[in-house]
């Protein structure tokens, strides 16, 4: 008898393989479109963090342009309020030394004061014999001179008034405080994930081996033939490439998940560094603006201070104008011929006028 074709004997064998090989190819394309749709996934949602990350970046740049100019500012005010400051100062100085000067003129125009008097005594001849040739002769009829008569006439050539002047001395130098910045805070940041790998068992299988078996008869009897060792089945078995397939679609998940989840672990510790500058910038921003907004109060308080010496001081000039053109024009009458002494004392003015337009200082008249 002849055994059946080894065919025949695996026609179900090779129909299960070709049903292995469809599965596998169906699972291969199944697996390289959901790498595929992993692989986009993962674009897109890199796509997402670096338009964060760059937005991120353009508000912090725009924050440290914001803060460069406001240095700038910081920078100008300080120096224009040290030039006011400067400039204030100068202003007390020639105030006050213009303020000596009134002082020095009235200590010499009460001087000028004594000496009217003093000159106006010595010169007094209404009493002298010398002159008594001078007055008209009495008359023969006897005149009532009015009660009180000779004290009015004694009154009216020593009424000369004595004048004080209080001196009035320097004025308070305003100063000029400043202020400083405060410090920003940090913010933290920190997450990282791990991730734990397991291995799979493997598993042996052995299929039916053929063996054959021979046995020779002898006449005496002999011992029956031993049974053959079952052989280890080959690598290329279906079940093993089956199971090869399977841990490699695990490692394959296993690694897509880990690249999604280190992509996400860069993400969060850029943004997080980002977010920790963006505070850093805006407390020094908000440092920044103190600082300004009190030298810019200070700056007006320094002008307002300033227009209030500049006002002192053009006062001060048009007074020691009026009064150099008064004390001109006295020196004038004193100094004028006698013929001219009549018109020259109805055109000396009574009083210091200060308000009147600065003229040219005229030479006093020569001496007599």
């Amino acid at each position: 008898p002849e055994l059946p074709a080894v065919a025949m004997m695996l026609k179900d064998a090779d129909a299960t393989m070709k049903t292995i090989n469809a599965e596998a190819s169906s699972l291969a394309k199944r697996v390289a479109q959901a790498q595929e749709e992993k692989a986009a996934k993962m674009t897109k949602q890199k796509a997402i963090f670096d338009e964060k990350l760059r937005a991120q970046e353009a508000g912090n740049r725009a924050m440290i342009a914001t803060n460069g100019k406001v240095s700038e500012e910081i920078t100008a005010l300080k120096t224009g309020n040290g030039a006011i400051v400067t400039h204030a100062k100068e202003l007390q100085a020639a105030n006050k030394l213009m303020r000596s000067e009134l002082s020095a003129l009235g200590a010499r125009l009460g001087a000028a004061d004594k000496f009217v008097a003093q000159a106006l005594l010595a010169t007094d001849d209404s009493r002298a014999k010398e002159l008594a040739v001078l007055r008209p002769a009495p008359k023969a009829v006897k005149t009532v001179r009015p009660k009180g008569a000779r004290k009015k006439m004694r009154s009216a050539f020593t009424e000369v008034s004595k004048r004080h002047d209080d001196d009035a001395d320097d004025a308070d130098e305003d100063d000029a405080p400043e202020q400083a910045p405060a410090k920003p805070q940090p913010e933290h940041a920190g997450a990282s994930d791990e991730a734990s790998e397991e291995d799979g068992d493997e598993e042996e299988v052995s299929l039916l081996a053929l063996a054959s078996r021979t046995a020779d008869a002898d006449e005496d009897g002999a011992a029956p033939a031993k049974a053959a060792k079952p052989q280890p089945a080959p690598e290329d078995e279906p079940k093993d490439m089956l199971n090869l397939l399977k841990a490699g679609v695990e490692a394959l998940q296993k690694q897509e998940n880990q690249g999604e989840a280190s992509l996400k672990k860069l993400f969060v510790k850029d943004f997080q560094a980002g977010a920790k500058r963006h505070a850093a910038l805006l407390a020094h921003q908000r440092a920044l603006n103190a600082t300004r907004a009190s030298l810019t109060t200070m700056q007006g308080r320094l002008r307002t201070a300033q227009a209030r010496l500049e006002a002192t001081k053009s006062q001060l000039e048009e007074r020691l104008h009026g009064l150099g053109v008064f004390m001109q024009k006295l020196a004038h009458l004193a100094l004028a011929p006698a013929a001219e002494v009549p018109n020259l004392m109805k055109a000396t003015p009574a009083v210091v006028d200060f308000g009147a337009p600065k003229a040219a200082v005229v030479a006093p008249a020569a001496q007599k």
